[in-house]
């Protein structure tokens, strides 16, 4: 009892800055996934678009890590959290696609410690979590990634024809997913709400 009165603060401003993370993302957004893994699926199921396995793991190897270093380079030039924190996590999803044994759940872990972290410590991510384009892109990066993790697991296996595009769907959606998180995490800039009203607007602001 006494553990969780003394966790009660943090679990409440964990919940608060979830909220404000989540205020500027647009819901509407979350349809593009699934959309795109519908193109996908018709795509493959024809025989039109069928890339092999291979040449895509090392393509999700290859970006992630790409997207890292220039995490990396932005919190050494930049000295802001947002990249440090990036780079952490393209370091988790690099790892995941070299698949070592048995860091799956290691993996996972660091995910949610990432998250934690955010939620946590709102505050010091916001100038880049409350761009709009930022966090839809992160969202749907992430919506994008479990969607391939259901092909991955058969989820779909009762649509005729699944066995067919399993391999290739999932590791497309892999990429894609990505690729959407690495640029809203690299290739964003910081936000102020105040520029975009005018002058008299944005002395109502808190800034």
């Amino acid at each position: 009892m006494a553990l969780y009165e003394g966790a009660r603060p943090h679990l409440k401003r964990m919940q608060a800055n979830f909220r404000r993370l989540m205020h500027p993302c647009n819901y509407r957004f979350l349809i593009l996934p699934p959309m795109i893994t519908a193109v996908l699926w018709l795509l493959m199921a024809n025989g039109i678009f069928r890339p092999a396995k291979e040449p895509l793991e090392i393509a999700a190897v290859v970006v992630s890590a790409i997207f890292m270093l220039i995490a990396a380079l932005r919190f050494i030039m930049s000295r802001h959290v947002f990249f440090l924190w990036s780079t952490a996590l393209f370091l988790l999803i690099m790892s995941r696609e070299i698949h070592f044994d048995g860091t799956d759940e290691a993996i996972f872990i660091g995910l949610l410690i990432l998250l934690g972290i955010i939620l946590l410590k709102y505050d010091n991510f916001k100038d880049y979590l409350a761009n709009p384009v930022v966090i839809n892109l992160l969202v749907a990066g992430f919506f994008t990634y479990f969607l391939s993790q259901t092909v991955d697991q058969r989820w779909w296996r009762i649509i005729p024809g699944e066995d067919l595009v399993n391999v290739s769907l999932e590791e497309t959606l892999e990429l894609l997913g990505h690729l959407m998180i690495g640029f809203a995490a690299v290739q964003c800039k910081e936000y102020n709400p105040c520029l975009l009203y005018t002058s008299d607007a944005a002395d109502e602001l808190t800034c």
